[in-house]
């Protein structure tokens, strides 16, 4: 169980030891310029007492800048494989590059007590060392994305839409593992700011052969659950699910399902499964962009930015 945990790290961190595709091509200065702004909000809970920021990190466009904001969330630390303040690529360089390449600002932050962010790390226990059970990682699972919201509202308020999105636009949400779910639902309660989600192996708790049968369906159960609020609040918002083979957190037929409860609910969108690869599992398909690409185009060319 440990082993697999260890993989689940690299949902957020999967481009830390790939070299992106053309460096010499993708640089500060050259392809894009970059900027660090904080968020900040009031946490007054048991972990803390006090004001809380939240390193955001953005990427401009220099070629052909498009004025339209892309805002990525990330994912897990799967049960804190690493220290919550270990340097972390949280964001693919493929698909950094896929979309200031084609003029998109991208804005992303890391979440409270996460990197740069100030605070505690609320979202997670430590299983994967052995010092919380299964039972109590799986317990922060709501309050856990109840958490994550609050950081990404702030994030959005105080600097997507203040100073990142031109007045009557919209923006784009994305995002990886929990990033993807968490796009979908950042979205789902801004529906009006929204010209659509892109969902790379999205969901909030694995479903794997290394949990009983009992846990699998909690799980499940949870993330159906969640889908299908999501999908009442996203009626009319086009969405990608992305999602590949061999993934030992999410197999297909479990992603399949939480893409039918979101559409049982209203939502509307497209499945897109990779069924060949050359990765080592499935759930890091957002580090290669020839595997998406072409999909991903066709979805921004039908996404309208504007209000």
């Amino acid at each position: 169980m440990r082993r697999s945990l260890m993989f689940l790290l690299l949902v957020t961190s999967a481009a830390i030891a790939q070299s992106p595709p053309d460096p010499a091509a993708f640089r500060n200065g050259t392809t894009y310029t970059f900027e660090r702004k904080f968020a900040t909000r009031k946490v007054h809970d048991a972990h803390d007492q006090r004001r809380i920021s939240l390193a955001t990190y953005i990427f401009r466009p220099i070629n052909s800048p498009r004025n339209e904001v892309v805002l990525f969330t990330h994912g897990s630390l799967g049960g804190l494989t690493v220290d919550p303040h270990e340097p972390i690529v949280w964001m693919p360089p493929a698909l950094l590059q896929y979309f200031v390449r084609k003029g998109y600002t991208v804005v992303y932050s890391t979440r409270r007590g996460l990197g740069e962010s100030t605070g505690t790390f609320v979202e997670e226990c430590p299983y994967a060392a052995g010092k919380c059970t299964l039972d109590q990682y799986g317990a922060l699972a709501e309050p856990g994305l109840a958490q994550a919201e609050a950081d990404t509202n702030a994030v959005i308020d105080q600097i997507v839409l203040a100073h990142e999105v031109p007045k009557d636009s919209k923006l784009l949400f994305a995002g990886v593992s929990r990033g993807g779910l968490l796009a979908l639902r950042m979205a789902s309660k801004r529906p009006q700011n929204t010209a659509g989600v892109v969902n790379f192996v999205g969901g909030w708790l694995s479903v794997a052969d290394t949990w009983d049968a009992q846990q699998n369906a909690a799980r499940i159960e949870l993330q159906q659950r969640l889908f299908k609020e999501i999908g009442a609040g996203l009626k009319g918002v086009p969405t990608l699910w992305i999602y590949a083979s061999r993934d030992p957190f999410y197999p297909e037929a479990t992603t399949r399902a939480f893409f039918a409860a979101f559409q049982s609910a209203g939502g509307t969108g497209e499945y897109f499964f990779v069924p060949e690869h050359n990765l080592r599992i499935g759930h890091i398909v957002a580090t290669d962009s020839t595997l998406w690409s072409a999909q991903l185009d066709s979805f921004l060319a039908s996404v309208s930015m504007n209000k």
